[in-house]
C-alpha cells in the first residue's frame, strides 16, 4: 500500500468517511481531506492549536548517509513505516505569519 491508500483505509476504518464518499471525491478529481501536519503545511494550512490527529504509520524514505561507502548506500536505500498523525481539513487553519520586531515581542500578521 502507498501512503494515499493507507490514509484512505485509515479514514474508512476509523469511521471518518465511507468508501462511497472517497470514491466520489476521487472521481471528481478532488483531494482527500486528510493529511499529515507537513502535508497541510505545504498547502498553507496548519492544524488548529489543541487539535488531535489520529495515529497511523506512513512510508518515509530513509535518509542518505553521506559518510557511507557508495556501494553499501545503494543496497540500503529504501523506505520504512514512521508514526504519523492525520488531520482533517476541518481541524486546520491558514498559517499566520509572525514577524519578530525585536527580541522581546512578536507580532502576528
Amino acid at each position: 500500500m502507498n501512503n494515499s491508500q493507507i490514509i484512505i483505509h485509515e479514514a474508512i476504518e476509523s469511521g471518518y468517511c465511507t468508501p462511497e464518499e472517497i470514491d466520489q471525491l476521487l472521481s471528481e478529481g478532488k483531494d482527500i481531506p486528510f493529511h499529515t501536519f507537513s502535508a497541510w503545511k505545504k498547502q498553507g494550512l496548519v492544524p488548529k492549536e489543541g487539535s488531535h490527529g489520529w495515529e497511523t504509520r506512513l512510508w518515509r524514505k530513509k535518509a542518505l548517509n553521506p559518510s557511507a561507502p557508495a556501494d553499501t548506500e545503494i543496497k540500503n536505500q529504501g523506505f520504512y513505516l514512521q508514526k504519523s498523525f492525520l488531520f482533517h481539513i476541518s481541524q486546520c487553519e491558514e498559517i499566520k505569519e509572525t514577524i519578530n520586531q525585536n527580541d522581546d515581542e512578536e507580532v502576528t500578521v
